[in-house]
């Protein structure tokens, strides 16, 4: 038991340290870092909940003659621990709807997607920095088909499927040319008068044209 407590505790201060660290330099998105420490106190905990149980049951197994058998006490121990924390999940679950979402910050955009995922979705990027795509990548999945478009090149947009398109939503990574790339939009494509914008976050912009 010592030595489990032992690895546990090493575990949790040496991931905490490291945390800390990290949350020093990515400030807000460093939510999703930490969530891997929590197991490892919930595991502490389990541990000693069970040991305290343990040394309770076997206090009182002197007067009792059923916990008198060879390792009672252990497996009594255990299924009340397993009723007590199957117990306090299924409460902050269903009852108290306390989930943490890693990216709450992406609740409403995801929605969006969903919402229009009928529109024809371009995404105005930068290839030397590609990572900014894969960081959204839970938005654009919700897409049927996203059309890529290098932000270094203003040339005019042929494809039938954006010229003729009555919705279009434009998720920009890379701000270079960004006007000129929107305006070109509204001139190679008749059924859409105007852009709004929807939202920006961090490194992405949406605009959506009607």
């Amino acid at each position: 038991m010592r030595v489990a407590y032992g690895v546990l505790l090493f575990g949790t201060v040496g991931y905490f340290l490291v945390v800390s660290k990290v949350a020093l330099l990515a400030y807000a998105p460093s939510n999703r870092y930490e969530m891997p420490v929590y197991p490892l106190l919930l595991a502490l905990v389990i541990l000693l909940t069970d040991d305290l149980l343990r040394s309770f049951l076997q206090e009182i197994g002197r007067r009792v003659a059923i916990l008198r058998e060879k390792r009672a006490e252990e497996k009594i121990a255990a299924v009340l621990c397993a009723v007590l924390f199957l117990g306090l999940t299924c409460k902050g679950l269903f009852v108290d709807h306390r989930v943490l979402f890693l990216y709450p910050e992406n609740a409403a955009r995801l929605a969006y997607a969903r919402t229009h995922r009928e529109d024809t979705a371009i995404l105005l990027m930068n290839p030397a920095v590609s990572y900014r795509v894969w960081h959204y990548e839970d938005i654009f999945m919700n897409y049927p088909r996203l059309y890529f478009a290098d932000t270094a090149n203003t040339s005019d947009f042929t494809d039938p499927a954006i010229c003729n398109a009555k919705a279009l939503d434009v998720y920009v990574t890379d701000p270079r040319n960004q006007k000129e790339l929107l305006q070109m939009i509204l001139r190679v494509n008749p059924h859409v008068s105007g852009y709004q914008e929807i939202y920006t976050a961090d490194t992405l912009r949406l605009y959506h044209f009607e």
